[in-house]
This record gives C-alpha cells, sequence and structure tokens, in this order.
C-alpha cells in the first residue's frame, strides 16, 4: 500500500488450482490499482498513501476501511462464477458477513476500535487484526456497506473523487446518509464524535 507503483499481488498458491477464484481475488486486487490510479494526480493522496504506515493509527483505520471496503464492493463474489474452493471460499465470506445481523455486530466492532484507538487503549497492529485478518475481515464489510450506500444515493460517479480526497470525507458523507436514511446501520455517537474532530483534508 505505501508503494505508489501501480502493480498487484495475488497468492496463487491458496487457489489450489481453482482459476475463478483467481480472477475474483484479481478483481479485487485490480481495484486498488484503479484507486492508486485515481488519486495519481493529486499530491496529497499520493503522499498520504506513501507513508500509511508512519500515519496515526486513527488515519490508517479509515483509510483501509474505505480502500478494503471499495474493492470488496467492486468484487463481490456473490456474483462469481464457479463452485471451486477458493472462489467458494470468497463467496462464503460474503454470504456470511451481509447478513443484518453480523453487519450490525461488525459496525459494533468498528466503533469500539475505534474508540479505543483514539483512547490510545489498542495500537495499530491490534486493531488491524481485529478488523483486517482473519477468516473474516469484518471492516472489509463495514466499507462495503457503506459504499453501497452512498453508491446508491449518489451514482457511479461518487467513486471517480473519492480515492483523491481524505478518507474522513467518506465517512462523514456516510455519517451525513444515516440521518436521512435512518435503516442504515450506524456509527456510535462516541464514533460520530470521532470523526468530527478530526481533519477533513490531507
Amino acid at each position: 500500500d505505501d508503494d505508489p507503483e501501480l502493480a498487484l499481488f495475488v497468492a496463487l498458491e491458496k487457489a489450489s488450482g481453482d482459476k475463478d477464484g483467481v480472477e475474483q481475488n484479481l478483481t479485487h486486487e485490480l481495484y486498488h490499482v484503479l484507486q492508486k490510479l485515481s488519486a495519481a494526480g493529486t499530491p496529497g493522496a499520493v503522499k498520504f498513501a506513501s507513508r500509511l504506515g508512519s500515519e496515526p493509527p486513527l488515519h490508517q483505520l479509515l483509510a483501509t476501511t474505505l480502500w478494503e471496503g471499495t474493492a470488496n464492493l467492486a468484487a463481490d463474489a456473490r456474483a462469481a462464477r464457479g463452485q471451486g474452493p477458493y472462489v467458494s471460499m470468497w463467496r462464503g465470506r460474503y454470504e456470511r458477513n451481509l447478513t443484518p445481523e453480523q453487519i450490525r455486530v461488525s459496525f459494533q466492532l468498528f466503533d469500539s476500535v475505534l474508540v479505543d484507538l483514539d483512547r490510545g487503549k489498542i495500537d495499530w497492529a491490534t486493531a488491524y487484526r481485529k478488523g483486517f485478518s482473519g477468516e473474516d475481515p469484518r471492516f472489509y464489510f463495514v466499507g462495503m456497506e457503506m459504499g453501497r450506500a452512498l453508491g446508491a444515493r449518489r451514482g457511479a460517479a461518487y467513486f471517480e473523487e473519492l480515492f483523491a480526497r481524505p478518507p474522513t470525507r467518506f465517512f462523514r458523507d456516510y455519517v451525513k446518509l444515516c440521518d436521512s436514511e435512518p435503516s442504515l446501520p450506524r456509527f456510535s455517537a462516541d464514533t460520530r464524535r470521532v470523526l468530527e474532530r478530526l481533519p477533513a483534508s490531507w
């Protein structure tokens, strides 16, 4: 993520020869390349991404949720073809994590991780482990739900400038949308206060 080169990495050895699963994984990773490309003309975005590892943990949390969540949205495995082991793993991950109950639980987990980071109770490595690693990386689906809702309201054009804007703007857009659409999963009042305090600029 801290390399401006427009390249990607795919762990082919995990695919067990399942080409549909490789295609699914490639779609997700290629979207990350497009995210970088769309931000390449914005010096602040390029600088932010190049030093993400040294950014404050809250900024790392918001950026990673945005980048992984929107890549998850672009590469929705529920629409993937094939029944091989690798593509089935991806599809099962989506099906488990996108039930209304699991989305609610994942948003609650995000609230707790964000607040703990803000209060210095955990470090970025712990936050990453809780939200972005393992069989069910919950925050991929928090970001996916946010992107889905904003895209449905604002249209595809919303994504044309999304990655050239600070990640805080994405989160503030979603909070504002929740105020007009109460059926959406919501962040806690504590999370909202932290988001309001963070700068909306690079």
